[in-house]
């Protein structure tokens, strides 16, 4: 979710983040169950694909230094988004709900990082933490292949080979930080990776730059992968589910690699861009919203058709555009940044210190509210 140069952003790479971000809040409301099973065969894994896309290699010049960038970008995210959510969880779960989970299962569900075990209260950012791992073994997986892209190849294979051995093993128990996603996600990373630096072939191409060919091949893989989807048992990544692997993989490169032909074709628009550049705060924040909404009125409660569920999904989408822009003026460090150099920096600084201060009030207020206790 991250370029390796901000100040150098490929526009269609951020579009396609946006494209992205979409199709994972859809896959968070109350669609129908074929269609979330056709969103999940593929929305993931494109993240993952993604990322590899923006991989450079020979960044960092040790294991130190790979951690010590990503960490800041990735896991700090993490932990913010999920306190920052504190309060809208016990909204939704203890005032609208039954849930009787307290303080001590909130803070358990950061460092744990995976719903399966403890809660917390933004679950979809289990992807930051895969993906910060997945940035770690791959930085040593090159250091063992030696620049020998065979070797690296092989390697990423094997560990993919043993990620789905284990998802089909009798004992697929959930994981701390989600590691047993860890190496699929790492394969579709490396795909990604290698499909980048091709990308300028295949759209200098003849084939490419003819339409009618284009849209004909399009059109073929919406198919053939919408239909392997389908007849593929529902894919999750969170949970280490992929049915069959064949049917898993065919079907997410397809429709992967529809969206980005897609994509590319696009032009440059503002609202995406912006969006696509903001993906990791989406990601972290959607979900609450949604059950807020979910929770909170008749009009969008669970199960109410698929025509509100996607106006459901527009709803939340356009909320969090100025939500998102509040964040990145005064509370940069929730997603992993510094404050911009601006005249305007310290009275930006201020109002985000008073706007920790409300967020902490509120927080106690809710909780004192939706009697959250400390014990579980």
């Amino acid at each position: 979710m991250e370029t390796a140069n901000k100040k150098n952003r490929i526009i269609w790479l951020d579009q396609l983040r946006a494209i992205g971000i979409i199709f994972v809040i859809l896959g968070h409301v109350s669609l129908d169950k074929e269609i979330i099973k056709l969103i999940y065969a593929f929305h993931m894994p494109l993240f993952f694909f993604i990322s590899g896309m923006t991989h450079r290699e020979g960044k960092f010049s040790s294991l130190w230094d790979c951690i010590k960038y990503k960490a800041p970008r990735l896991i700090l995210p993490h932990i913010m988004m999920n306190l920052l959510m504190w309060s809208l969880w016990a909204y939704n779960f203890r005032i609208l709900g039954d849930v009787k989970y307290g303080i001590s299962t909130l803070i358990k569900g950061i460092l744990v990082g995976n719903n399966e075990i403890y809660q917390s209260a933004s679950n979809a950012t289990w992807f930051l933490l895969v993906l910060f791992l997945i940035e770690v073994i791959y930085y040593l997986c090159e250091k063992f292949a030696s620049g020998d892209k065979r070797k690296l190849t092989l390697l990423v294979s094997i560990l993919a080979i043993i990620s789905y051995v284990e998802s089909i093993n009798g004992f697929n128990i959930p994981m701390l930080w989600h590691m047993d996603a860890v190496f699929t996600g790492l394969m579709f990373y490396h795909l990604g990776y290698y499909l980048f630096q091709y990308l300028q072939v295949i759209t200098g191409s003849k084939y490419y730059k003819n339409k009618v060919l284009l849209a004909f091949t399009i059109a073929a893989m919406v198919l053939a992968g919408l239909y392997i989807a389908e007849v593929n048992k529902r894919v999750s990544m969170a949970g280490n589910s992929y049915g069959s692997i064949m049917y898993f993989y065919i079907a997410a490169l397809l429709l992967i690699l529809v969206v980005i032909l897609i994509v590319m074709k696009l032009p440059q628009l503002p609202l995406l861009k912006y969006v696509g550049q903001n993906t990791l705060l989406y990601l972290g924040i959607h979900i609450p919203i949604i059950r807020a909404f979910e929770r909170g009125t008749k009009f969008f409660e669970i199960n109410q058709g698929n025509q509100r569920a996607v106006l459901l999904a527009a709803i939340v989408f356009f909320i969090l555009i100025p939500i998102v822009g509040y964040i990145n003026t005064f509370l940069p460090f929730v997603a992993g940044k510094p404050f911009k150099a601006s005249k305007y920096q310290r009275l930006q600084k201020a109002i985000g210190i008073i706007s920790v201060i409300g967020i902490v009030i509120f927080t106690i207020m809710i909780f004192n509210l939706a009697g959250v206790s400390w014990s579980y």
